[in-house]
């Protein structure tokens, strides 16, 4: 009796692993912002890179309820989109590889998407860039905005009583923006 149910059920109650173990984030990310301002004294002006993202996890651990949560959300949104892998149908399919014209146009279709993303990614941090640099030079004309993704990795299992500084941390960076005129809260 049991093999018919089972031969029944199995089909449709068949989970992976993946669903209740999810990859481990075994990173941790944050922004830094540049601005090139632009005064009629000095001219054009490239101020360094500030952290804008610890600031908000700081005010996040202080206080349960604070906007901090939205503005991170924001900046780590604008970060998945920039750096989201592919999903599993996409894996799938560019595993398999076709000489047909429905794998090329699916092929097409999976990059158009890739790029889509990328370029919203991107449009968001330089918003999220724009508002910051408002905040940071208030007198001041910001002209451009830069974007830089550190990526810290976690120290190995075995390297654990360490502190979180001791993984290796990388960079990347965006190519400059046009500054955004954004509302402020």
């Amino acid at each position: 009796m049991i093999e018919p149910v089972k031969g029944y059920m199995e089909p449709f109650f068949t989970q992976r692993w993946t669903l209740f173990a999810p990859t481990v984030l075994a990173q941790s990310r944050w922004l830094l912002v540049s601005c090139r301002t632009e005064d009629g004294q000095r001219g054009r002006q490239e101020h360094g890179y500030v952290d804008i993202t610890q600031p908000l996890r700081e005010l996040k651990r202080s206080y349960r309820l604070t906007p901090a949560d939205r503005l991170d959300r924001a900046q780590m949104a604008g970060l998945s989109m920039l750096q989201a892998p592919d999903d599993e149908a996409v894996r799938r399919l560019l595993a398999k590889p076709d000489d047909t014209a429905a794998y090329r146009d699916a092929v097409a279709n999976v990059e158009r998407e890739r790029n889509k993303r990328r370029e919203n990614g991107t449009r968001l941090l330089a918003r999220v860039a724009s508002a910051a640099c408002t905040r940071l030079y208030p007198g001041e004309k910001v002209v451009e905005v830069g974007v830089r993704v550190a990526t810290r990795k976690a120290p190995p299992f075995s390297r654990r009583m360490e502190p979180e500084e001791a993984g290796e941390t990388s960079y990347a960076d965006l190519p400059w923006q046009p500054f955004e005129v954004t509302e402020t809260l």
